[in-house]
């Protein structure tokens, strides 16, 4: 029975490393990190095969994949006409959202400087997230994203969490999110997140 409840909590260890594997194999191929998204890719794989079932739902192929789906369409749009307006263009590392119908857009570019890729999360994904983090009485608590994936919509189907990340780093930018290193985030104001998520929304620049 003692060696039994050994085992058992082997296997809590490896299930709590898998997500959190997860976690930051999405947020490395969403920053366009694709070598490091592609070492977490195979110990999650591995932690899977170790745990006797699935591997890890999402691949840094996957997420890479749709990243080169998105960015060969936006490269066939045609040049930017003299009376468009110029759109705010993403530097190395930092990235720029923008908003088109309802969706918010993230543009940016690989730590290396050589790829462009582009992201998407609907604006229900950004006031889906902004609620749960509203349950957070405290500004002062620490939440981390595992604590709060997966969010369902209202058939209960989950987005996709990388859309999440998206929303996330475009709540860091506009300062309604702190990050505090490895140990988690905290929100600026509970109370008015979800109004303020609205607001800041409607004042995106158009993509």
């Amino acid at each position: 029975m003692y060696a039994m409840g050994r085992y058992e909590l082997a296997q809590k260890i490896l299930r709590d490393a898998d997500e959190r594997l997860r976690a930051m194999l999405i947020e490395a191929a969403t920053d366009g990190d694709y070598d490091n998204a592609s070492r977490i890719s195979v110990l999650a794989k591995a932690i899977g095969l170790a745990l006797g079932g699935p591997v890890s739902s999402v691949s840094a192929k996957d997420v890479v994949r749709e990243d080169r789906i998105v960015a060969t369409a936006s490269s066939g749009r045609g040049g930017t006409s003299k009376k468009q307006k110029a759109r705010s263009e993403p530097e190395r590392g930092e990235p720029v959202f923008l908003r088109e119908n309802q969706d918010i857009v993230k543009i940016g570019k690989s730590r290396s400087g050589a790829d462009r890729y582009e992201h998407r999360a609907p604006l229900v994904v950004a006031l889906r997230l902004s609620e749960k983090l509203a349950a957070i009485r405290s500004s002062e608590k620490l939440v981390k994203m595992e604590d709060v994936l997966p969010l369902l919509s209202e058939s209960g189907v989950p987005w996709p969490s990388y859309q999440s990340y998206v929303v996330l780093g475009w709540l860091k930018k506009e300062g309604l999110v702190r990050q505090h290193g490895k140990r988690g985030y905290t929100v600026s104001n509970p109370m008015s997140i979800v109004t303020n998520t609205r607001e800041r929304f409607e004042e995106l620049e158009l993509a």
